[in-house]
């Protein structure tokens, strides 16, 4: 993982993950979304990406504090960390 952008809400972890793939298209560079509230059947994509390593992850708090308390996410080589909308995060608790 290079780049690690936390946002507070599903919607805008998943606007962003999109606006980044029309960005990279050309580029070879790899992104995920990673949030709750689904089903439950994203876990082993999420878990496969962040496992074996994506070049920029889009993420929630909770989901990624979940991810973490597993043990599998490597953040060793991560250069870029990104908080979208602190304050709206902060507020939220």
């Amino acid at each position: 993982i290079n780049t690690l952008i936390i946002a507070p809400t599903r919607e805008l972890a998943i606007q962003i993950d999109q606006q980044f793939q029309g960005f990279s298209y050309f580029t070879g560079l790899s992104s995920i979304s990673i949030y709750g509230g689904g089903d439950g059947s994203d876990f082993e994509v999420q878990k496969k990406a962040l496992s074996t390593g994506t070049d920029i992850v889009i993420a929630t708090p909770g989901k990624l504090i979940s991810h973490l308390n597993l043990g599998y996410v490597r953040l060793e080589k991560l250069q870029h960390l990104i908080l979208d909308e602190a304050d709206r995060m902060l507020d939220m608790g």
